[in-house]
């Protein structure tokens, strides 16, 4: 999801502009290309000023086992990749956010000057599902679905081309390196071994049931909404064990969460609040002057978000596979979503009757580089010093 946040008169508002979308209707891609085929342009990466990928330290080793990389542009601390549309002569190449809180990949077809042909819909209009006959993402995936959008209004640079969601991502293990303004791709043949990683400073936090490059392997959606229908799977988003001022949760990793405007925003929905205050009461406190107003996916309909410090020595902390703390926040700021019923339609953590947190892009930034492996239902993460 892609959450721009601004101040205005009362409350600040964060304007969504991206709705991640459930993993059910979500358009399938092509097989991933194979190693070694040409990856995104040659742009050079942009540290947005504030950004604070500009003041995270690169890792000693730039680890080749992570596969192909090409530059990724950040602005807000949101990352951005090259992606190519259509075939030459007539092939177009723009910049797409990287949002693994997104199931769906978008194109703003207006972002280029000629627009790749397409079929199947009318291109001319938002929410259309148009297929192109290709699609370059570190190589070749062939013909593709994409849903169209409109991002003119999002402030650049870079001019936002699209949203690459998980359909995509899912498939191959992703690399996000913020302080070398860097995004890798490697195939499961490619990727390296566990001790290669943990050695170069990184820990394994599990995706299990989450977020995987095998649909059959998500837990089904009743897991986290109770009532939801049989059959129907959690949406494929990389979520994972947390503790928030000190009670566990889940919590989804969305790179697409601007929360520049309040950096490390913990996004939680109202079981897990109800948790919070049982088992751990004065945890957090209620802190009115940060709270935001959210546009959501229906126009003209807002949710207000509440806010709450942590109480003192209290901290957001992502936990590893082995139940360790991987890295810690002591300055984090929790926001409670309580969406109005009109904007239910949207989706996402508000809607879960399971505790539930959401954590955005300034904790990417902070941690430096992250390994997303759906192959191994894992995201690799650089410990806290």
């Amino acid at each position: 999801m892609r959450t721009i946040l601004t101040a205005s008169a009362g409350l600040a508002v964060a304007t969504c502009l991206a709705v991640a979308c459930s993993s059910s209707d979500t358009p399938p891609a092509a097989a991933p290309p194979a190693a070694g085929d040409a990856g995104p342009g040659s742009d050079s990466g942009i540290a947005t000023p504030g950004d604070a990928a500009a003041d995270a330290p690169a890792p000693t080793k730039d680890l080749p086992c992570l596969g192909d990389g090409a530059p990724m542009v950040l602005a807000k601390n949101l990352p951005y990749a090259k992606v190519k549309i259509g075939a030459p002569p007539n092939q177009v190449e723009g910049d797409f956010l990287v949002d693994y809180g997104t199931t769906a990949t978008f194109v703003d077809l207006a972002a280029f000057p000629i627009p790749p042909k397409s079929t199947g819909c009318d291109p001319s209009k938002t929410g259309q599902t148009c297929t192109f006959d290709a699609f370059d993402f570190f190589g070749p995936w062939g013909s593709v679905q994409l849903v169209t959008s409109d991002y003119a209004g999002i402030p650049g640079p870079p001019r936002q081309a699209g949203i690459l969601g998980t359909d995509f991502t899912s498939a191959v293990a992703i690399t996000l390196d913020y302080p070398r303004a860097k995004i890798r791709r490697a195939l499961k043949e490619q990727m390296c071994p566990d001790a290669a990683l943990v050695l170069s400073g990184f820990a394994a936090v599990s995706t299990l049931g989450f977020f995987s490059n095998d649909a059959n392997k998500l837990k089904g959606l009743s897991d986290v909404v109770a009532g939801a229908p049989f059959g129907v799977k959690v949406p494929n988003v990389p979520t994972i064990d947390v503790r928030i001022a000190g009670t566990a949760s889940v919590a989804q990793l969305d790179t697409g969460f601007a929360d520049t405007f309040v950096p490390y925003s913990v996004n939680v929905n109202e079981p897990l609040l109800t948790a919070m205050q049982a088992k751990n009461p004065g945890s957090i406190t209620r802190s009115p002057g940060k709270d935001l107003a959210l546009t959501t996916c229906v126009v003209g309909v807002q949710e207000t978000v509440e806010a709450y410090d942590l109480a003192p020595g209290k901290a957001a902390e992502i936990l590893g596979a082995d139940g360790t703390v991987v890295r810690r926040y002591n300055t984090a700021v929790v926001f409670v979503k309580k969406p109005p019923a009109a904007a239910k339609v949207c989706g996402g953590i508000g809607t879960w009757t399971a505790p539930a947190a959401q954590i955005g892009a300034s904790f990417f930034a902070e941690a430096g580089v992250t390994v997303l492996d759906p192959l191994t239902s894992r995201v690799w993460i650089s410990k806290d010093q």
